[in-house]
């Protein structure tokens, strides 16, 4: 705790756990969307898995990262809990 008072820096009263924050829940999401509901054999999946992983545009992941302050004020306003995110 020191550490942070010398510095100057506010932490949140409760831990930072919110799935709010875990940008990779959101890259989890679309590449879900881009799957099919099931697969015969594991090479089909891993083949769609990786096709889904490099369709991902560099634009979506940094959106994703230009929304972090407004994400952490949303949890913040929230007091730790749920968002709309």
């Amino acid at each position: 705790m020191d550490h942070f008072q010398k510095r100057h820096i506010e932490l949140l009263p409760w831990p930072a756990k919110s799935p709010d924050l875990n940008l990779i829940e959101e890259v989890w999401s679309m590449l879900k969307r881009n799957l099919k509901r099931s697969y015969s054999d594991v090479e089909s999946l891993e083949k769609d898995v990786k096709k889904a992983w490099k369709s991902l545009e560099s634009t979506y992941i940094k959106t994703l990262y230009g929304s972090m302050g407004r994400r952490i004020q949303a949890v913040r306003d929230a007091e730790g809990g749920p968002t709309d995110y």
